[in-house]
């Protein structure tokens, strides 16, 4: 027999990002605990997650904010589900593992696992919602259910297109468990992933989803979804009176910062076809696009494009701009500054603005148990 545990969470829409979880279940099966500047935890014994000026249109990553602690041998697996639109929870600081229904923790009594959030801003937060962290506990006697969701078939509608024209991508999942689940299909480009879409597959079924993608730029491309060999796709100078982009000397102001510091990206884009048309520049951080810049050129006209991104974590990171390596940016701990008394003359008053901060607000309630019959 199967217990599930249950924590319900409240959404609410404030300036900035802030999740707070029960630190301590009612079972003791599980603890949670603050492992970095973002979570705290609240005189009433609450964690409390808190994420501020959030970049617009963009997806952030916090790697190690909280950890799980498994303290009962008989917690087979963990994981969570139902978080809005935007927010996800990873493991072990891998963006890419995500902690679901079809990849839960499965750590042993006495085994800690360190908790990451990616928010994207990409689209409006909910004002409301919630998402729930199960614990499966299992009984000798009942053999334990789970789905089992690959990526069997990804196809390209048409191998070779017109720059400027769009490419239509489809993947094809079937789920091999007893069990729905979901799990989350990248699309990707030269191995960077530009899109994706989150896959519900029922047991047994197969489920297949659509990616458009336009080709802005001709040349020759590898375009996959998730870890799936790529195709290669090819798209061809316009012949008709039609825009072609290229992008050249994407540039790294600082190769090498602090953590919350930010660097600036630049890199230069040409309209080298025979008509005005507008261009969508990409930033891709550490393999992911995380903005984009809009630029209107006329035939043989060039302009620059800039980005200012921050760094929230250390580590080592590539960036590019469609496709074009800007470099490796690598980002160490924060600096320690020292404070200095200042005098102001009166009256003064402080004004202390963040621009583009999106978030929400998750308030933890009581863990409870669940008998799945």
């Amino acid at each position: 027999m199967v217990i599930t545990v249950v924590c319900f969470l409240l959404v609410l829409a404030v300036p900035t990002t802030a999740v707070t979880v029960n630190e301590n279940p009612a079972n003791d099966d599980i603890s949670l605990e603050p492992t970095s500047p973002y979570a705290t935890t609240t005189d009433d014994g609450q964690l409390e997650l808190d994420f501020d000026a959030l970049n617009d249109r963009a997806v952030s990553t916090f790697d190690d904010v909280f950890e799980i602690t498994v303290t009962d041998d008989s917690v087979e697996r963990i994981w969570l589900s139902d978080a809005p639109d935007g927010v996800q929870f990873y493991q072990d600081g891998n963006a890419h593992d995500r902690i679901d229904e079809t990849s839960p923790l499965e750590a042993a009594a006495g085994e800690t696992t360190t908790v990451g959030v990616t928010v994207s801003t990409h689209a409006d937060p909910p004002s409301s919602g919630t998402f729930t962290l199960h614990a499966e506990y299992e009984d000798e006697g009942e053999d334990e259910k789970s789905a089992n969701i690959e990526l069997v078939e990804m196809t390209t509608v048409d191998r070779a297109v017109t720059a400027g024209e769009t490419l239509t991508v489809q993947a094809t999942y079937e789920n091999h468990g007893d069990v729905s689940g979901t799990t989350v299909a990248q699309l990707t480009v030269d191995g960077v992933v530009v899109d994706e879409q989150v896959v519900s597959v029922g047991a047994g079924e197969t489920e297949t989803v659509t990616f458009e993608r336009t080709m802005q730029q001709s040349g020759t491309f590898a375009v996959g979804v998730d870890d799936g060999e790529p195709k290669t796709v090819t798209a061809q100078p316009p012949d008709e009176p039609a825009p072609d982009f290229d992008v050249t000397d994407a540039d790294l102001a600082a190769d090498s910062i602090a953590q919350s510091e930010s660097t600036r990206v630049t890199a230069t884009v040409e309209n080298t076809g025979n008509a005005t048309g507008e261009f969508l520049a990409e930033l891709a951080v550490g393999g992911i696009v995380v903005n984009d810049r809009s630029v209107e050129l006329e035939p043989n006209e060039s302009d620059t494009v800039t980005f200012e991104w921050q760094f929230d974590e250390p580590g080592t990171y590539d960036v590019a701009v469609s496709g074009l390596e800007a470099g490796t940016v690598t980002v160490g701990e924060p600096r320690e500054y020292e404070v200095l008394n200042r005098v102001f003359s009166s009256p003064s008053v402080a004004v202390v603005g963040l621009s583009g901060a999106v978030g929400m607000l998750f308030v933890a309630g009581v863990v409870r148990r669940r008998w799945n019959l």
